[in-house]
C-alpha cells in the first residue's frame, strides 16, 4: 500500500477516488458468489487503511458512488443502447474498449471532471478519436521529494 502511494505522491496524485462498495454485501445475487465475497471482504479496512498512509502524504481519499459508469459511454456520454459484452463496451457513437477500462474512466470524469482527464498516461486505451486521459485530478499539485515514513 505504501509503495503505491508513494507512486503517486511522486506523480503529484492529490486526489484518489475510490468506488463505494459499501452495498456490495448487501446485494445477493447468489449464494456462491455471496459466500466468495463474505470470504474476503475487508472494504472498510482497505479504505481506512488506504486513508491513513495517503494522509500521511497529504492525499485525500474520497468514496463515491459509481452509478452508471458500467454503462456510460467516456466519449458520448450515452447510456441507452450501450452494450457490455464480457470484457469489452461497444457504443452506438462507434466507441469500443475494454469495459472496466470505460468504467473507470468515466468514474474518474464523473469525480474529477472531463477537463481533469484528458491527456496523460492511459495512452488511448479507452479512448477514441485521439483522446486520452489520465488518473491525475485538476488538483493535482506539484511536490518535491517523498517524505520519510513516519514511525
Amino acid at each position: 500500500m505504501r509503495d503505491l502511494i508513494q507512486r503517486l505522491y511522486a506523480e503529484g496524485v492529490a486526489t484518489v477516488y475510490v468506488g463505494d462498495l459499501t452495498d456490495v454485501l448487501s446485494t445477493h445475487w447468489h449464494p456462491e458468489v455471496n459466500a466468495q465475497t463474505h470470504q474476503f471482504w475487508a472494504f472498510r479496512a482497505f479504505i481506512g487503511r488506504l486513508s491513513y498512509t495517503a494522509e500521511e502524504y497529504g492525499i485525500t481519499v474520497t468514496v463515491k458512488s459509481e452509478a452508471d459508469t458500467t454503462r456510460t459511454c467516456p466519449v458520448c456520454g450515452e447510456q441507452k443502447g450501450t452494450d457490455r459484452d464480457g470484457e469489452t463496451f461497444r457504443c452506438p457513437c462507434g466507441h469500443e474498449a475494454h469495459a472496466d477500462l470505460c468504467a473507470s474512466r468515466t468514474f474518474l470524469e464523473q469525480q474529477a471532471g472531463k477537463s481533469a482527464v484528458q491527456s496523460g498516461r492511459w495512452h488511448g486505451l479507452c479512448a477514441s478519436s485521439g483522446t486520452t486521459t489520465t488518473g491525475r485530478s485538476s488538483q493535482t499539485l506539484l511536490r518535491g521529494p517523498v517524505p520519510p515514513r513516519s514511525a
